[in-house]
C-alpha cells in the first residue's frame, strides 16, 4: 500500500468528528439533561467507530472518496442530496467554531457592550484539564478562581513589569496545593516502608501552604472562607483519607526514658492528645491523655510523664485535631538530637502496639 493511499484512508476515517462545536453542544446537553442522554453518547461513539473504520477501508481499497462511491451506488440525485447534507453539516460546524472564537476574543478584549467596561478574570494556568474528574482539584480550581477575582477586583492584578505580592501568592498557593494533592494521592499506605519520609515532605508542604496563606492575609486581599484550614487537611478525594485522617494527628518515633516531646495546637479547637509509650517488642507500657487548649503548647520528658524508670522503644502521639509535635532525645549533656517520625514498614509492632 502506498503512503498516499494510507493517508487517504486515515483522512477519510477521521472525518473531523471531534471538534470544538461538538464539545460545546455535548457540554450544554450534559448541563441541561444530566446523565439522561448518556446512552446517546455511547451509541453515537460506537456508530462513529464503525463508520470511521469502514470508511477508511473503503477509501483505501477503492481508491475513491466515500461520497463518490455513494453517488455510483445510489444514483446522482441521492448522491447530490447526501453531498449537500454533508456540506451543510460542515458549514454549521465551521460557523459554530468561528462564532465561539469570536465570542471568546470579544470577551477577552474587554470592550463590553454600549461602552460598559468589562473586567476580565482569567487564570494564569489550568489546575486540571477538562477530562479530569477529581474533587480535590476541582475545589482547588474554585479557590483559585476566588483569589484571581479578588486580585482583579481589588486592583492588584499585575502589569507585565510590576507583579504584586497578592497576585504572586495566588499562583504560588494554588500550585503548591495542586502538587501536594497529587503527591498525597500516591501515598496510599502510611505504614509501608519509606512512607514516613513522604509524610514528612507532605507536612513540609502543608507548612509552606500555611505560611503562604499568612502572607496572603497580611497583603489584605481576600481569601476563601476556609483558607486557614488548607494546611490542616487533605484535599477532598485524596487517597490518604481512609488511612490517615489528617497530616498532623498521628506521630510515632523511637523513644527512651529521657526522650522529651513538645506539642502545640495551632487550631481554634481544643485537642485531646494521647501519648502512648511502647516497648521494643511492641507492648504498651503506659499512656497519658493531655487536654491542649487552642493555641496552647506543652512539653514533657516521657519517663516522668508516664512514671517509667527505664524503657527503650517508641512513642506514639495521636490527637483529635491537627497538632504539631517534636521529639528530642538527650544524647550526652548538653547535646540533643531531634527525632522525626521513623521509617516504619507495614505491620511494625512499634507503630501499632499490638
Amino acid at each position: 500500500m502506498k503512503p498516499a493511499e494510507l493517508f487517504l484512508g486515515i483522512l477519510t476515517a477521521v472525518g473531523g468528528f471531534v471538534d470544538v462545536s461538538e464539545l460545546v453542544f455535548m457540554s450544554q446537553a450534559g448541563s441541561r439533561f444530566g446523565y439522561a442522554l448518556i446512552w446517546v453518547v455511547v451509541l453515537s461513539t460506537i456508530g462513529i467507530m464503525v463508520f470511521g473504520e469502514m470508511s477508511g477501508r473503503v477509501a483505501a481499497i477503492a481508491k475513491q472518496p466515500v461520497f463518490n462511491l455513494m453517488r455510483h451506488r445510489l444514483g446522482l440525485q441521492l448522491g447530490i442530496v447526501t453531498l449537500i447534507a454533508s456540506f451543510l453539516s460542515n458549514l454549521i460546524t465551521s460557523l459554530t467554531n468561528i462564532t465561539l472564537k469570536e465570542i471568546v476574543d470579544d470577551d477577552l478584549a474587554g470592550r463590553g457592550v454600549a461602552g460598559v467596561p468589562v473586567t476580565v478574570i482569567s487564570p494564569n494556568f489550568d489546575v486540571h484539564d477538562t477530562a479530569v474528574v477529581d474533587m480535590g482539584l476541582i475545589h482547588i480550581a474554585m479557590d483559585y478562581g476566588y483569589m484571581r477575582a479578588a486580585d482583579v477586583m481589588s486592583g492588584t492584578d499585575p502589569h507585565p513589569v510590576a507583579p504584586t505580592d497578592a497576585f504572586t501568592l495566588s499562583d504560588a498557593i494554588i500550585r503548591l496545593r495542586t502538587d501536594t494533592h497529587r503527591m498525597a494521592q500516591l501515598w496510599n499506605r502510611p505504614l509501608e516502608a519509606g512512607s514516613n519520609r513522604t509524610l514528612e515532605e507532605l507536612r513540609l508542604r502543608k507548612w509552606l501552604i500555611r505560611k503562604l496563606v499568612e502572607a496572603r492575609i497580611a497583603s489584605g486581599v481576600a481569601l476563601p472562607k476556609l483558607a486557614t484550614l488548607w494546611f490542616q487537611r487533605w484535599e477532598q478525594g485524596s487517597s490518604t483519607e481512609p488511612n490517615e485522617p489528617s497530616p498532623w494527628d498521628e506521630f510515632v518515633t523511637f523513644a527512651e526514658t529521657r526522650t522529651g516531646i513538645a506539642y502545640a495546637n495551632p487550631s481554634a479547637t481544643e485537642a485531646t492528645v494521647t501519648v502512648t509509650v511502647l516497648s521494643s517488642a511492641g507492648l504498651a507500657l503506659g499512656s497519658k491523655v493531655v487536654q491542649l487548649a487552642p493555641n496552647a503548647h506543652g512539653a514533657a520528658n516521657l519517663g516522668p510523664l508516664l512514671g517509667l524508670n527505664s524503657f527503650t522503644g517508641s512513642v506514639q502521639i495521636t490527637s483529635t485535631v491537627p497538632i504539631v509535635s517534636l521529639s528530642l532525645n538527650a544524647e550526652a549533656f548538653p547535646v540533643f538530637s531531634a527525632l522525626p517520625p521513623g521509617d516504619l514498614p507495614n505491620g511494625t509492632l512499634l507503630a501499632t502496639g499490638h
